[in-house]
């Protein structure tokens, strides 16, 4: 007979990266409880050098749900913080529903695909908060596809589309995850030369 009580139990994640996640979060809660800026710590997240440099790093989130760590521990937040971005991710989905005009049957298999893939699915379960900037990823190949037809739309809404690729790329930076951001920035390099050399 399964034990339910301990599969539900509380558990904190200390696998591969999580066990420096969580204490970079609680840097994160322990700067927000006594109202001083986390200039330096000696805690880092990731295999990042500790250079003591807290700000500095790119791979920390300074994403603004980092302030609900006031209120939760590291791991409450880590699940609250991932239900926020598995819905933003699903907003974005939705983007692509409807430019593409996909049926219910396509846009579950989409769904499915972008949110279940096994590369999404090993990445976080080893490496943890920082890889939450994927579920950012449907706005910015979104936006990257509306650029794409920019024949057809005016000059004001290409400077607006552009604005809003380099709020998409901002905001998956700002999430921690610097390995996406690289990605994401040069798809958007190498599609703009393509269309300059296919022009």
């Amino acid at each position: 007979k399964p034990n339910l009580q301990k599969l539900f139990k509380y558990k904190k994640f200390t696998y591969a990266d999580w066990n420096s996640e969580h204490k970079a979060y609680e840097v994160y809660k322990y700067s927000l409880n006594n109202k001083i800026m986390p200039y330096h710590s000696t805690y880092a997240a990731g295999n990042a050098p500790k250079l003591n440099r807290w700000l500095g790093s790119p791979i920390i989130s300074f994403s603004p749900q980092v302030f609900l760590l006031s209120f939760f521990d590291t791991q409450t937040f880590c699940f609250i913080n991932l239900i926020i971005m598995f819905t933003i991710g699903y907003i974005g989905c939705l983007f692509f529903k409807r430019k593409f005009q996909l049926g219910n049957l396509s846009f579950i298999f989409l769904f499915l695909i972008y949110n279940f893939n096994g590369y999404f699915v090993e990445k976080i379960t080893k490496y943890g908060p920082h890889m939450m900037g994927y579920f950012i990823l449907p706005f910015f190949l979104y936006f990257i596809f509306l650029a794409s037809d920019s024949k057809n739309i005016q000059q004001t809404n290409k400077i607006n589309i552009g604005i809003l690729i380099g709020i998409a790329n901002a905001i998956i930076f700002l999430q921690g995850s610097i390995h996406l951001y690289s990605i994401c920035l040069t798809l958007y390099i190498d599609v703009n030369l393509s269309k300059l050399f296919i022009s």
